[in-house]
């Protein structure tokens, strides 16, 4: 969806449920899609945790930790996760592999 799309489907609305219908269809094109990066238990011989939430956007990422530790902003989910596997051993998982360009729900 673009500016100039949007504009000519917004103009040719003619009642509030088709202009919630219209908003809809762009919130869930527009959302950040979620993922976790995940402690993996099978290199850990652990349980495995969420060391941190994410939401990605088409420009960046944004990361929390569980506890509210820490947040970041990085270029991508990709770079965080090459970030903080120097220290843990992560995967990143999304939320919904579905809704995102991604080939697999994991990466490792």
């Amino acid at each position: 969806m673009n500016a100039e799309h949007d504009s000519h489907d917004a103009a040719s609305v003619s009642s509030s449920e088709e202009f919630i219908q219209l908003l809809t269809k762009y919130v869930t094109y527009a959302a950040p899609h979620l993922f976790a990066l995940f402690q993996d238990p099978f290199r850990e011989g652990n349980e495995g945790w969420v060391f941190a939430w994410g939401a990605a956007f088409d420009d960046s990422a944004v990361l929390f930790s569980p506890e509210g530790k820490f947040t970041g902003t990085f270029s991508s989910a990709d770079t965080a996760l090459k970030l903080f596997s120097h220290t843990q051993n992560l995967c990143l998982i999304w939320a919904d592999p579905a809704l995102c360009d991604q080939p697999a729900a994991i990466t490792a």
